[in-house]
């Protein structure tokens, strides 16, 4: 018997790509600091989270909620007092995370019941005194069918 998660990720990695296009998929989304690819100019990386039994009668299938961190990277290397710089990075990175979202919320498929939004946790800066990254990590909630 084979999983229904593959198409799940499967599909949520394709409508993300289809979003963000002008973006390269970072390789590795769990340690952020070790991924090579973190000098592109846009980047964006999907990590696998948490998952529950959502507990809601469907027979003969198991409802899971999984949660998975959508990260986003932006490279920032504006000077230092640059106010208008790291604001208008600031609104991209924002704007692409809800173009993402707004895709994602309505988004079903024959095995996903329901995407939702949860949290982010606010633009964090990564690197060092003249160039680094604006990263922005969402947390999202897919609810999908299991065959039991």
């Amino acid at each position: 018997m084979s999983t229904k998660f593959t198409s799940v990720y499967d599909s949520l990695r394709t409508a993300i790509t289809g979003v963000l296009t002008t973006h390269r998929e970072l390789n590795n989304p769990y340690i952020l600091t070790d991924d090579a690819d973190i000098m592109y100019d846009k980047a964006w990386t999907l990590a696998i989270g948490s998952a529950e039994n959502t507990r809601r009668s469907q027979c003969p299938y198991l409802t899971i909620g999984r949660e998975f961190n959508l990260i986003l990277a932006h490279k920032y290397s504006a000077p230092h007092r640059d106010i208008a710089s790291r604001i208008t990075a600031e609104k991209a990175i924002l704007n692409y995370q809800l173009d993402v979202l707004k895709v994602l919320e309505y988004y079903t498929t024959s095995d996903i019941v329901k995407v939702s939004y949860i949290s982010d946790n606010g633009i964090e800066f990564l690197g060092g005194d003249r160039i680094g990254y604006l990263i922005l990590q969402t947390l999202i909630s897919v609810e999908y069918l299991e065959t039991i």
